[in-house]
């Protein structure tokens, strides 16, 4: 299985990629299989984890005009506590986005990911507004 690791910050129409530090060998079988998505939500100032923030999924589909769109699934938001960003590999749809959210914190919006894979290893940073 192939894996990927990426730090990301996107500011909806910014997106800045570099190759993360950790050694994903490291991460265990097990969480390999059960997550999607395993990673932290971080402010771009302090380092330290945003304790609350909402990951809203969202679908691409094609507009009246013929461009690809996101649709933002606003009904399958979840909230999540103590900077841990988990997604179950099983879980969404086949192929979709994340919208991160925080009171204070400008959004972020990852990259494409297949519901089945690869696994990815990421790390969300928030800019304050």
């Amino acid at each position: 299985m192939s894996c990927t690791a990426i730090i990301f910050a996107t500011l909806f129409s910014t997106a800045v990629l570099t190759e993360d530090a950790v050694d994903l060998r490291e991460v265990d079988g097990g969480t390999r299989m059960k997550w999607l998505i395993d990673g932290t939500v971080v402010d771009s100032k302090t380092g330290k984890p945003i304790e609350e923030f909402i990951a809203t999924p969202g679908t691409f589909s094609v507009d009246d005009s013929g461009r690809s769109v996101v649709r933002w699934r606003d009904n399958l938001k979840i909230s999540m506590r103590g900077g841990e960003f988990k997604w179950p590999r099983t879980s969404g749809f086949s192929e979709m986005r994340f919208r991160i959210s925080a009171n204070g914190y400008r959004p972020v919006v990852t990259p494409a990911m297949r519901r089945g894979g690869p696994y990815t290893r990421i790390r969300v940073t928030l800019t304050r507004e």
